[in-house]
Parts: structure tokens; sequence; C-alpha cells
């Protein structure tokens, strides 16, 4: 079995189901909650993408352009999009 493979797959999971747009339409779905989803997701990345996973990392450079769990940083998306 691939070792980076749970990481991918978490972070596939976070992203897509967490933040699916069925759940995102609930009334019970606050900004927090929202923003907090964001943030682990991209902790989830993160590590995916320190582990050489490719989509992560294009995933970073979206997080970071549009302030998605983190202030939106140009710079630091950029340098994801590499």
């Amino acid at each position: 079995m691939n070792p980076r493979l749970p990481q991918q797959k978490c972070s596939f999971v976070v992203h897509f189901y967490l933040l699916s747009p069925c759940l995102l339409t609930c009334a019970d779905r606050s900004d927090l909650v929202l923003n907090q989803s964001y943030t682990r997701a991209l902790v989830h990345w993160g590590r995916a993408a320190s582990q050489g996973y490719v989509v992560a990392r294009i995933k970073l450079g979206d997080y970071h352009y549009y302030g998605k769990g983190t202030e939106v940083d140009y710079e630091v998306a950029a340098s994801h999009y590499k």
C-alpha cells in the first residue's frame, strides 16, 4: 500500500464531504463551522502536498488564493502553483 494514500484520502474526504454543496446549503452550517472545515482541509492538503501529492499542492494554492481557511495571500498561492 502506498504510504501517502491515507493522507490523500483524508484530504479528499474533508474537502469534498465536509465542504460539499449539499451540506453547505443546510441552515445549521454557520460561517464558523464552514471556516473550521476549510482550516481542517487546509491542514490535510498541506500534509498530502508535503508527501508529493500534486493535486494537494494545487488545492493549497486555491485555498490561499481565495482565502479559504486562511487569509488571502497571492504570493503563497503562486508558490504552490509553481
